[in-house]
């Protein structure tokens, strides 16, 4: 995975990889849409687009993960390797200062968008 995109094996011969086209913050939620190009046997077989809804703690770890068009929560609802690839991406967002999480006070350090 790298700052913009990882892919989720999907079976036999297939792969999707998710690539951020559009990122955007709301206080402690994050808009992020992706393309995604679906592969089967090595072959682009086509490529659509999703959006998804980060939610993170004041701490910075991602709480939930929606996905806009089917309001599924893909830490409820998504395997467990497709769940983790999605948890990487958001934790990225945060450790290379992409987005701004507000911390609650008393905290110190906060993460500054870049």
């Amino acid at each position: 995975m790298d700052n913009n995109s990882f892919t989720l094996s999907c079976g036999s011969g297939c792969a999707a990889t998710y690539t951020a086209e559009d990122i955007s913050q709301n206080k402690t939620s994050v808009r992020v849409k992706f393309k995604v190009d679906n592969y089967l046997n090595d072959e682009q077989a086509e490529t659509t687009y999703e959006t998804y809804i980060f939610n993170y703690t004041n701490t910075g770890d991602v709480d939930k993960i929606i996905n806009e068009e089917t309001q599924k929560n893909i830490l409820n609802d998504y395997i467990l390797s497709a769940q983790e690839s999605f948890k990487e991406f958001a934790a990225s967002l945060v450790k290379d200062k992409k987005i701004e999480i507000p911390l609650t006070k008393g905290q110190n350090n906060p993460v500054n968008k870049k």
